[in-house]
């Protein structure tokens, strides 16, 4: 009898921006899933930039622009009401564009209100402009503009997670591969104590990728750097061929794999 070891790595959490490491630790529930990881990794990749679809956006579906400014890589999403039903209610109202990036903001707010409304009727102020980020509009009473309420915030990591989970159905259309390939910067281990005690703060675990000059020091703010817990997941196949004993093979089909060498 033949035996081999798959060894498999799971998210426990979405990819998240080291600054945003921080912040998550103070949610009860994101607090267990950061800590469930084993091992996590640290990794470098442009931050992805949406933009609305005015064109193509309805009441029954939000279609976005994304783009990797440096490398030119763009890519369309579309989250349509059917199948998101707990987020779309009766129906899209618009979306609110989320951005921490001086240049967008012009302030020292880290979080602005852009808001594009699908109705014609209400005043818009987003339009080409580009966020990291987006709260989704939708109408608890079909049509009703009194009766909106925000549904998910999400970025571009966690809408990839979601979707990936079977949380939120979501079409992509063009070249995904350059939106989630990483440059890898450092691989720790979770020994000993869980990942959010380990780091107190995001400066204590960009001072450590300093140290092992994983990054440079003037890296320490950058919102390109990314967090990524994993738990591995170990299973142990037994494959039967023409060579293995009878006693093996009755203790493969009598459920007794542990006894076997």
């Amino acid at each position: 009898m033949t035996h081999m070891v798959e060894s498999h790595l799971f998210l426990t959490h979405s990819p998240l921006s080291i600054m945003d490491f921080s912040l998550a630790k103070n949610n009860s529930t994101e607090l267990q899933m950061l800590d469930s990881a084993s091992l996590y990794v640290i990794a470098k990749r442009e931050m992805p930039l949406f933009s609305i679809n005015k064109e193509r956006s309805s009441t029954e579906l939000i279609a976005l622009n994304v783009a990797l400014k440096k490398t030119g890589a763009k890519l369309q999403i579309y989250i349509p009401t059917e199948g998101n039903e707990k987020y779309a209610l009766e129906g899209f109202a618009g979306i609110n564009g989320l951005s921490k990036r001086a240049d967008f903001l012009n302030t020292d707010t880290e979080r602005t209100l852009n808001e594009y409304y699908i109705s014609e009727t209400t005043d818009s102020v987003l339009s080409s402009l580009e966020f990291e980020a987006f709260e989704i509009y939708a109408y608890e009473k079909s049509g009703d503009e009194s009766a909106i309420k925000v549904t998910c915030a999400l970025n571009f990591n966690e809408l990839i997670y979601y979707a990936s989970h079977g949380y939120l159905y979501v079409t992509f259309y063009g070249d995904l591969s350059p939106f989630i390939t990483y440059d890898v910067l450092y691989i720790g281990q979770c020994t000993g104590e869980p990942l959010t005690k380990r780091f107190n703060g995001h400066h204590a675990l960009q001072d450590i990728l300093i140290k092992e000059k994983a990054i440079s020091p003037d890296m320490r703010n950058s919102e390109e750097l990314v967090l990524m817990p994993f738990r591995s997941e170990v299973n142990t196949i037994s494959v039967l061929t023409g060579n293995t004993s009878e006693e093996d093979f009755i203790k493969a089909f009598t459920n007794n794999f542990w006894l076997i060498v």
